[in-house]
């Protein structure tokens, strides 16, 4: 079947084989398509397992260990689950061991050898902290990294600035090499300091509308300087909660593949919670909040737990007459002048407990902790980076007839003397997007476009040599292999779905996708036992004109909405 493709500013024809080859242990799956081909698919509910990490620590501040599953006790928004898989963890500061390939086989897991890692992700934010608190942080940090160079566990480091989320080394227990990236980097002009969040106006200078004597045509010309520099303060705070947020997904997604849970320390200056509107009655804007809400549900599939750094430290409280305004204008004060025309609303809370709320609330929902008003940031990092050495993993089902979208809360108690529990206080439940949807579309987007390896979808693909075919172009037959358990399969009919996507960048960096395909099938269920044990196969065949390529796999999993990318050399003679 002849397609065309518009992509970018590129016009391309490509050939897309529709032939389903699922191979399990030798024995195909029969796809059973749906009776009209423009009939949604609907997927049934599923019984969803709960994995909890949960650490406990003494008195004192030391992990308590020995505890066993009788002294835990679970709650669901009031109601008591029962726990069905309890363990104990102690992790190893060992390397990550890449699983071994052939030639011309590529994954993007590292297949599990019985041990799980202490495994740290460091985010150096530039672009929620200010210029003046950039330096310090990157000090403490190689000063953590510098007090822990011999038993440092697996560590990556990355940087997000205004262009997003950047990889700055991968997974190392080399300690001296991140010091030596970190010791490169430059400081960034931030957007906290373009903008004061919730500072709309300057109080600097005088103001025709506190002026009785001022005209009517001054006022009403303050009032359209306050409007514009009000509407350019939530566009540029909107745009920085996304960047931060897509970034915060594409780490949620990279490092899903990692077993066990996973500590996040996020060098920040923090994140406004709260957003300007200075439209409303209120001031605030509230249209992210589900976007907030899916980054803590990636982050918690991920079993990434966040721990929020606030890079200020401890301040004292500023007494500059811009916050001095900020803070004593409610928002009932609504200013208008003599013409009528009323003022923009002043978001009506104090900016940076809006952001120390917003690193809270992160630290909570996926069972980190924020570190905040505090000036020894190297050991908030320490701290950070024990918590990973031993935990405790409880989990249990969620019902399937139990789906209702909505947070839950969640509360851990534990039995006999101890000091903190520390555990996410809940999670989120919520409907995945239609494959042919804008936010689904979104997301595969996002894959295309991230420097790191997405895998929440573990895969590996064997690519066979390229074969002719018509006008001048090759056929390449590759082989998908999924893994046990890497993809969501429905109750009560098996069903499965799943967009595979390929994009072939050329060496002038020009891209074009070459494979596109929407699964819908029903697994057999004497299938099952064979794709629980040994997961499956997809066989199929892409055609390309000749040449040297970087091949993108993209597969989205239309169960739970998670995403795996591999990228692959190809060379067509």
């Amino acid at each position: 079947m002849e397609c065309n493709v518009h992509i970018g500013s590129k016009f391309v024809t490509h050939r897309t084989l529709f032939g389903l080859a699922l191979i399990l242990l030798g024995t195909t799956i029969a796809a059973q398509q749906p009776a009209a081909p423009d009939k949604p698919t609907t997927f049934s509910s599923r019984t969803e397992l709960v994995t909890v990490p949960v650490i406990v620590n003494d008195k004192s501040g030391k992990h308590m260990t020995g505890l066993k599953q009788t002294d835990f006790t679970l709650e669901e928004n009031g109601h008591r689950r029962e726990i069905a898989n309890f363990e104990e963890i102690t992790t190893t500061a060992a390397p990550l061991k890449p699983r071994p390939a052939a030639q011309y086989e590529f994954s993007n897991f590292i297949p599990s050898d019985g041990q799980t890692r202490r495994v740290t992700i460091i985010v150096v934010d530039l672009l929620n902290t200010p210029f003046l608190y950039q330096a310090r942080a990157r000090a403490e940090i190689v000063k953590f990294l510098s007090n822990h160079l011999q038993d440092n566990g697996p560590t990556a480091l990355n940087v997000l600035n205004r262009n997003g989320l950047r990889p700055v080394h991968s997974f190392t227990t080399d300690t001296s090499v991140l010091i030596a990236a970190l010791n490169k980097l430059k400081s960034n002009i931030s957007t906290q300091d373009e903008l004061a969040t919730g500072a709309f106006v300057n109080p600097e200078s005088s103001n025709a509308l506190d002026d009785p004597s001022s005209t009517e045509a001054s006022q009403l010309l303050e009032i359209m300087n306050q409007r514009a520099d009000a509407d350019f303060g939530a566009y540029k705070q909107r745009i920085q909660t996304l960047t931060t947020l897509d970034a915060l997904d594409q780490i949620a997604q990279s490092y899903a593949g990692i077993p066990g849970r996973k500590t996040l320390i996020w060098a920040t200056g923090g994140l406004p919670f709260l957003l300007n509107d200075p439209d409303s009655v209120t001031g605030i804007d509230t249209t992210l909040m589900d976007n907030y809400q899916r980054t803590w549900r990636a982050l918690n599939a991920a079993e990434i737990a966040v721990y929020p750094v606030d890079a200020q430290g401890l301040l004292g409280p500023d007494l500059s007459q811009r916050a001095m305004s900020a803070r004593s204008r409610p928002p009932a004060m609504t200013q208008a002048s003599r013409t009528g025309v009323r003022a923009p609303t002043p978001l009506p809370v104090d900016p940076r407990q809006n952001a120390q709320d917003s690193l809270r609330a992160f630290a909570h929902s996926t069972g980190g902790h924020p570190c905040i008003n505090q000036n020894d940031l190297a050991t908030c990092f320490a701290r950070a980076e024990e918590d990973s050495s031993q935990y405790y993993l409880l989990s249990y089902y969620l019902p399937s007839d139990d789906r209702k979208p909505g947070w839950r809360k969640l509360k851990v108690q534990v039995a006999g003397a101890h000091g903190e529990i520390r555990a996410r206080d809940g999670f989120y439940v919520g409907d995945n997007p239609a494959p042919d949807s804008k936010r689904a579309r979104n997301e595969l987007q996002l894959a295309y476009s991230s420097p790191l390896a997405f895998t929440a979808v573990p895969m590996e693909v064997h690519i066979a040599k390229a074969a002719p075919a018509e006008n001048n172009t090759r056929k390449v037959s590759f082989d998908l292999h999924f893994p046990a358990n890497s993809i969501s399969i429905a109750a009560p009919d098996n069903a499965i779905g799943l967009d595979i996507e390929a994009i072939a960048t050329d060496e002038k960096g020009k891209s074009v996708r070459v494979f596109a395909k929407t699964i819908s099938a029903h697994l057999k269920p004497e299938s099952l036992p064979g794709v629980n044990k040994n997961g499956f196969r997809l066989a199929e065949e892409l055609v390309i004109a000749k040449g040297h390529y970087q091949l993108l796999f993209v597969v989205r999993d239309d169960g739970n909405g998670k995403i795996g990318t591999l990228g692959a050399p190809l060379q067509v003679d």
